[in-house]
């Protein structure tokens, strides 16, 4: 926006002066963070894991599957092959995690923040207790532009693995630049500086249908968001945005069917998740407008042998009737900056293989394209990118199937890197 006030003839000549002074001062902190409430949503999982007890360690449970993993008593090393592994801890009633989070990404510029990680075993459930466990996290991230959240969120299967719940609230203020829909070419280089202030939750469950890899779920989500702009001003600019009022209601239901095969929730090495999502804002429930998102997202892990796994991803999202600018869709891959091109619709995909290719370690290698577009039947005004990068992973626990490590990846903004716990594509 600062650069839009320097540069654009229809800002008087003092404001242009202001905005210059400040431009010099200050231009080098504008890194949008909207994207960390979807990884307040995705239960908080940070990058870097410390473990430690809450107590003294509670006594092994009566079923051996659940039992912790190290038979010398150790919990913090694998029995058959010696090497560090945190299963065994994770087993036990006092452990959690302390999470500290390194914040990389382009869009939230550097930061920091922590989180408190409870991951249960189901007892009674066997293998498949650890690999779709009981989750519950807290926490908070902060980053150099001025962005605070807090959150907390639990996820939990009950009736015998045929419900499971899902909570999360949030709070904070996030600070984004909006570059337009599609292919805008005024806020291409001259973004418009916003912030929210955001509060609200959401509380849902999906439900098993029989005994199959099918779920169908419903759940509600309400938030207060108060948007307000860098630079309060009369221009044509924002006037064609018709960005809306400054203090809005999200409210309504979301409903969803899911297809779920695969072999662990953390680091998958087989399996489908296919799901597709209707969410809702309504203003018989509190909603300032009324709007529909639609997002369906498939993720295939194909196991080419036993150390290569073929991963796929294909999302396509929608945005229809009277959606708030910040909530219309947006591409979201690893390189490309969260947040930074929106569009009406949203298509992308990307290919990752994992090779493990001794003992514990592996290396990742993965790409994508993805393009935004202002109309929602046409192209016209569209904007594509295309992103990649390779990475490595430490089977950090093994019998939950979570690998922990690093990505490196270059897009059309330059290049980044990513701590990753557990999939880059993770679903709980």
């Amino acid at each position: 926006m600062r650069e839009f006030l320097v540069t654009h003839p229809a800002v008087p000549p003092s404001k242009r002066r202001s905005a210059r002074t400040e431009l010099r001062c200050s231009k080098a902190r504008r890194f949008p963070a909207l994207s960390i409430l979807a990884g307040a949503l995705a239960l908080g999982l940070g990058p870097v894991w410390f473990a430690f007890p809450a107590g003294a360690a509670a006594d092994p449970p009566s079923d051996p599957s659940a039992a912790p993993a190290a038979d010398d008593g150790s919990l913090f090393f694998d029995p058959k092959d010696g090497w560090l592994d945190i299963s065994g801890f994770l087993a036990t009633k006092a452990g959690f995690l302390a999470v500290p989070m390194i914040m990389t990404e382009p869009t939230l510029g550097y930061g920091g923040g922590a989180s408190v990680v409870f991951v249960g075993p189901r007892e009674g459930r066997g293998a498949e207790g650890f690999k779709r466990p009981n989750i519950t996290a807290a926490g908070g991230v902060a980053t150099e532009n001025g962005t605070r959240v807090l959150f907390a969120a639990d996820l939990r299967h009950w009736l015998d693995d045929r419900l499971k719940t899902v909570a999360a609230v949030v709070g904070g203020r996030v600070r984004l630049d909006f570059y337009g829909l599609g292919h805008d070419r005024v806020l291409r280089g001259n973004p418009l500086e916003y912030q929210l202030k955001i509060a609200g939750l959401r509380i849902g469950g999906k439900y098993r249908i029989g005994k199959s890899s099918w779920w169908v779920g419903a759940s509600y989500q309400f938030f207060t968001v108060a948007a307000s702009f860098a630079q309060e001003l009369d221009l044509p600019i924002i006037r064609r945005l018709n960005l809306g009022p400054k203090r809005t209601r999200l409210s309504g239901p979301i409903v969803s069917i899911v297809y779920d095969s695969r072999d662990t929730i953390f680091t998958p090495s087989s399996g489908l998740f296919s799901e597709t999502t209707l969410g809702t804002g309504w203003e018989a429930l509190g909603s300032t407008s009324t709007y529909q998102t639609i997002d369906h997202v498939t993720l295939g892990y194909i196991p080419l042998s036993e150390t290569v796994t073929l991963g796929l991803r294909g999302d396509l999202k929608r945005g229809l009737g009277d959606p708030p600018f910040y909530v219309e869709p947006s591409i979201d891959m690893r390189g490309v900056p969260a947040r930074r091109y929106q569009g009406k619709s949203v298509a992308q995909g990307e290919v990752e293989v994992r090779w493990q290719f001794w003992r514990r370690f592996s290396l990742v290698v993965f790409g994508g394209s993805g393009i935004a577009w202002a109309d929602g039947t046409h192209f016209d005004r569209s904007e594509s990118v295309h992103a990649g990068g390779i990475g490595f992973r430490y089977e950090l626990a093994r019998r939950f199937g979570l690998h922990y490590g690093m990505d490196v990846a270059y897009g059309p903004d330059g290049g980044t890197f990513y701590f990753q716990l557990g999939s880059a594509w993770m679903r709980p």
